[in-house]
């Protein structure tokens, strides 16, 4: 073994841990991505049922009235 050999060996597992790290930190970068464009979608179609709910309130207050 010469005195070369340990260090490419140590470079080697840094390199493939740093590449390990890295894909991982993309994952969760896409996967908080998606879980917040979800929560964007939930919120939207709730402002929508508010929003209609809100407009059937006033139909019932205004025939109320008369």
């Amino acid at each position: 073994m010469t005195t070369s050999e340990p260090l490419l060996l140590v470079m080697s597992v840094v390199v493939l841990l740093m590449g390990i790290v890295v894909t991982v930190m993309l994952w969760q970068s896409r996967r908080r991505r998606l879980l917040l464009c979800r929560r964007e979608e939930i919120i939207e179609r709730e402002q929508h049922e508010v929003d209609r709910m809100t407009e059937e309130l006033k139909t019932i207050k205004s025939t109320d009235i008369q």
